[in-house]
């Protein structure tokens, strides 16, 4: 159980990152994959992956913690060597025995006493037949336990105990499991938690009721979940690279693209309408083009500098100059766009010119200040 979710967990974090490369799905829009590709439904893909991904994990930590508690903890090297083929596969031939560290004032040693080295009936029932050992008949395959069956176990003096559970979760004392060896379980114990908080961050009664910056922050975290996922996974890297790298291109053309103020533009009016809907009238940036049903991501400082929401452009592409958007206040974001201009409004029905950005304001008052200078 625990394997079948974390290889689906895998499998499942390369897809929900490939759900919110924009621009590449921009590019197979152009391209007229959209009939073929669910482009449009991205965003509700990428939260039905996610929580997907929360509830494999879930069961994935709990099988784990189990395993641990019951096989694992108990006899590890028993355990190590029963499935030896599986773990060579990951860390190599011959390597994953010498990863393991056991504790101090233990040893592992090959004169076992007869209890020690019992295989359970039913080990590797895919593979079962009878193999008569030295200890009694059992069904296991020799190709895929450790020397043939010839098993080495850990033995301690009365002085010492093995590995408790909270050393094979919480430390990496053991060295056995992970990139590097030990890191596996205390790295999937932050994963879990990692995910628990944007979980929770991410459900409608906190995204959608004043508290937007709060999943937005929470969201930051898939930065760390990557990195730790690497770590705890040693395969995980060569999923990750393809997707990965077009990620890290995605973040630099974007950097690059607002860096050089590309997409840069003004909203030219603002108009209050009924229902709280707000009609914004905004110029059209060069090269900036569109068709009938099209989506804009918008960013207005004003309003809040770190979020960007999706609106459908409302005017026909034919318009030149402008295109406009009609936002219906329904959330945090969308409300305080409307009470801003509503504010502009009252002001300047008092009489007031339009109120300046701090950024305005900065600009003016060093302009005025080099003016001055200048006459003296």
């Amino acid at each position: 159980t625990s394997r079948a979710c974390g290889k689906t967990i895998l499998a499942l974090s390369i897809i929900v990152l490939m759900l919110v490369l924009r621009k590449t799905i921009t590019v197979l829009r152009i391209f007229g994959l959209a009939p073929i590709l669910p482009l449009d439904n991205n965003i509700y893909i990428h939260k039905i992956v996610g929580i997907l991904i929360f509830v494999l994990a879930c069961l994935h930590s709990l099988a784990h913690l189990l395993n641990f508690g019951i096989n694992i903890q108990p006899d590890p090297v028993k355990f190590l060597q029963l499935t030896y083929k599986y773990w060579e596969v990951h860390y190599g031939v011959g390597v994953p025995l010498t990863l393991y560290n056991p504790p101090m004032g233990c040893e592992v040693v090959d004169d076992c006493s007869p209890s020690s080295v019992i295989v359970p009936d039913g080990v590797n029932p895919d593979f079962a037949f009878g193999v008569e050992t030295f200890i009694h008949q059992t069904n296991y395959n020799l190709d895929y336990v450790y020397n043939n069956g010839s098993f080495l176990c850990q033995v301690c003096d009365e002085n010492s105990q093995p590995w408790t559970f909270a050393e094979w979760i919480f430390t990496t004392q053991p060295g056995l499991f992970g990139m590097p060896g030990g890191i596996a379980n205390p790295t999937g114990i932050a994963i879990l938690f990692i995910l628990i908080i944007m979980f929770v961050c991410s459900l409608p009664f906190i995204r959608r009721r004043g508290h937007f910056e709060i999943f937005y922050f929470s969201h930051l975290l898939y930065h760390v979940y990557y990195v730790l996922l690497i770590l705890h996974a040693p395969e995980f890297w060569k999923w990750f690279m393809p997707v990965g790298s077009l990620w890290v291109a995605e973040r630099i053309y974007r950097i690059m693209h607002r860096s050089l103020g590309h997409g840069k533009s003004v909203i030219k009016t603002g108009v209050i309408l009924p229902s709280k809907v707000t009609n914004l009238i905004i110029e059209r940036p060069p090269g900036f083009n569109f068709s009938t049903g099209d989506w804009v991501f918008v960013n207005i400082p004003r309003v809040a500098s770190s979020e960007w929401h999706p609106f459908t452009i409302s005017s026909a592409p034919e318009v030149s100059g402008q295109f406009t958007l009609h936002i219906r206040g329904v959330g945090q974001w969308t409300n305080k766009l409307h009470e801003l201009f509503e504010e502009e409004y009252a002001r300047q029905e008092r009489g007031y010119g339009r109120q300046e950005s701090y950024y305005e304001q900065l600009t003016g008052s060093v302009r005025r200040r080099y003016q001055s200078a200048k006459k003296l």
